[in-house]
């Protein structure tokens, strides 16, 4: 008796039978979908998630969804652009949900990075930029060192 071989519709190397996007092609890590980085990024900044390099061509309809305010688009080259808020506090996350449809193809995260290095709780950036720096025109902190000279 010969079993027949087992079908991989979108030549991912995940069978059919396993695979949750048998017409996609993704790594076996995400159950044969496309994937997509984790990423970090500061208030205000475009944040790339790159494509697992196992991902086949995106469909057109695939879209993406973005929590905490950030938006996102899928650029021609399958990567997910993206927008952090400029009010986004430090170690926030973004949820970034990539679907076909209705059909989930991934979900990856985008962590907040605005660091307060001499913790007096005002970020360094707010510090150099003097926008909520309360030390005026001296762009230092005189009891910090983040090098805001």
């Amino acid at each position: 008796v010969t079993t027949p071989a087992p079908v991989d519709t979108d030549n991912d190397g995940v069978n059919d039978a396993a695979d949750q996007c048998p017409t996609i092609a993704g790594p076996a890590s995400n159950n044969g979908c496309p994937a997509w980085n984790d990423g970090e990024g500061k208030p205000g900044a475009d944040v790339t998630l790159t494509k697992d390099p196992a991902n086949g061509q995106i469909p057109a309809s695939a879209t993406c969804e973005a929590t905490g305010g950030a938006t996102c688009t899928i650029g021609t080259d399958g990567n997910v652009v993206v927008k952090v808020p400029a009010g986004a506090k430090d170690k926030s996350e973004i949820t970034v949900t990539i679907k076909d449809g209705d059909k989930v193809l991934d979900t990856s995260k985008v962590t907040v990075k605005d660091p307060d290095t001499d913790g007096d709780g005002l970020t360094d950036g707010d510090e150099v930029n003097g926008t909520k720096n309360p030390f005026q025109d001296d762009k230092s902190d005189p009891n910090g060192k983040p090098g805001n000279t």
